[in-house]
């Protein structure tokens, strides 16, 4: 059973997390989605037999709420405390959505705190190789949708979602008959998995700023609002180079693995993606192409598991702490948040 509380429209009228709003966020709701998933579930605290608990990465101030919560809950019922690392629960959703999803597996983990590229070889067993040396893909592209002031233009589809997913939906705009902006790639002599999305920021700072000053000297009533068609192609460029950057660094992902191949680094079984960026179309289908092109499949969780949720938490205890078995998932029972 899943129960969430939703103020993603207050998030969106802030343009993004502030940590102290989020955090009396959930200090507001814990307790009432508590009491809410237990009695939505039909089990009492007798049936349950772990609390888990999201311990990093995060906010500090929102994961202190959890944590304090999950610690009087634990002492209160005499049950244990299980602490899950936010990134690796994200790489182990697949193994929910795909029963047949096996060990080793490459997994790219996309959101808006984190970028990583990892060789699942087993729980609690990640090789990294490589990781957001500044900022994170969904940063980068929420701090440019309030640049461009998509919210600003009167469309409500834009408004009511992140600045990542309105960068996503105006870019299904563009032209084809109209030529991308060419932005030149940061780190494109390195051979490593590592990734920088600041160089990308600033080369986009910089050209729309330069749109918009030959926008007034047309225009000067514009407000320095592009149009919408001009909006549409920058961030179609824009979702280009973000896809571009992450499909080169798991293509060195998997040229490292071939050319080291061996019991440290296994080939893998498949390319695993997760976080909420990799709810956007265009990343996966270029990931698929990439995938593909070295014979394995793409597979990704359903959005609503991409974003941050309960349930890959609860997973990811039931299966390393609980010991849960995989051929046993029918007969879980999860209380989520």
């Amino acid at each position: 059973m899943h129960v969430s509380c939703l103020y993603f429209d207050v998030l969106c009228r802030l343009g993004g997390v502030l940590p102290t709003v989020a955090r009396e966020f959930h200090k507001t709701a814990i307790e009432h989605l508590t009491s809410s998933a237990l009695a939505n579930s039909g089990v009492g605290w007798k049936d349950i037999d772990g609390i888990a608990v999201t311990v990093k990465p995060g906010m500090p101030m929102s994961l202190k709420v959890g944590v304090t919560y999950a610690k009087q809950l634990a002492e209160l019922y005499g049950k244990p405390l299980i602490p899950i690392h936010h990134m690796e629960a994200h790489a182990l959703t697949a193994m929910l959505t795909y029963p047949s999803l096996t060990f080793p597996y490459l997994v790219l983990l996309l959101s808006g705190g984190h970028a990583l590229l990892a060789l699942a070889r087993g729980l609690e067993d990640f090789v990294v190789l490589g990781t957001a040396l500044d900022a994170s893909p969904g940063e980068v592209l929420d701090k440019l949708a309030r640049r461009l002031k998509l919210s600003r233009l009167g469309d409500s589809r834009l408004s009511s979602v992140s600045g990542g997913r309105a960068v996503e939906l105006l870019a299904a705009e563009h032209k084809a008959s109209s030529p991308l902006f060419e932005i030149p790639l940061p780190r494109s002599q390195s051979r490593d998995c590592d990734l920088s999305f600041t160089g990308i920021q600033l080369n986009f700072e910089r050209l729309i700023s330069r749109l918009e000053e030959e926008l007034v000297d047309v225009d000067p009533r514009s407000h320095s609002i592009l149009p919408v068609d001009c909006l549409a192609t920058v961030c179609a460029s824009l979702q280009s180079a973000v896809t571009l950057l992450i499909c080169r660094c798991v293509q060195r992902g998997f040229e490292f693995l071939r050319s080291n191949g061996s019991a440290d680094f296994p080939w893998p079984t498949a390319l695993v993606v997760s976080g909420g960026v990799a709810a956007n179309s265009v990343i996966r289908a270029g990931l698929s192409e990439v995938a593909q092109h070295f014979g394995l499949p793409l597979l990704a969780p359903p959005a609503r598991l991409c974003t941050d949720n309960g349930v890959m938490i609860a997973w990811t205890a039931s299966i390393e702490f609980l010991g849960v078995c995989m051929d046993n998932i029918s007969n879980l029972i999860i209380v989520l948040l």
